[in-house]
């Protein structure tokens, strides 16, 4: 009787996966469900046994999603101030929901997050204006006009 071989085995772990994508997904999402404590206690050992691993990896995903907000920003033109043309650093841009009742989430919390089709669609809602420019606004020393609502949807 033959040996396994780790390589083999690998290789149609994967061609089984690539064919059955959805069937995995679908067995790996209800077994989740049906053993939330067992998971939990798996993820718990592995982060503890992992720790530098796990913190390398958050990392990578954190400054991977921030590069491809800062294209998405730039390519739509949402690091520069709508008001006074401010570009200087993108940390000082701050995102004013033109019509606030239809705020759905915070942008600066997610642009650290997943690209997702929501947050794109609540970034359109939204005019980038600099710190400064953001806060006069909010005093009541300007007002946002009209055709400037529209301009940056």
């Amino acid at each position: 009787m033959g040996s396994i071989n780790p390589e083999k085995t690998k290789r149609w772990n994967r061609l089984y996966y690539l064919s059955h994508k959805d069937l995995v997904k679908e067995r790996t999402k209800k077994w989740n469900v049906q053993n939330k404590e067992k998971r939990h206690l798996y993820c718990k050992k592995y982060y503890i046994d992992n720790k530098e691993k796990a913190k390398q990896a958050s990392q990578f995903c954190k400054r991977r999603n921030q590069e491809l907000w800062l294209d998405i920003l730039h390519n739509k033109g949402f690091l520069t101030c709508a008001k006074c043309g401010y570009n200087t650093h993108y940390g000082a841009i701050d995102y004013h929901h033109r019509e606030p009742s239809k705020k759905e989430m915070m942008i600066s919390k997610f642009l650290r997050e997943k690209v997702t089709e929501e947050r794109l669609i609540e970034l359109s809602k939204t005019i980038p204006l600099c710190a400064n420019c953001h806060r006069e606004l909010h005093a009541g020393l300007w007002q946002l006009e009209d055709s400037e609502k529209r301009k940056c949807a």
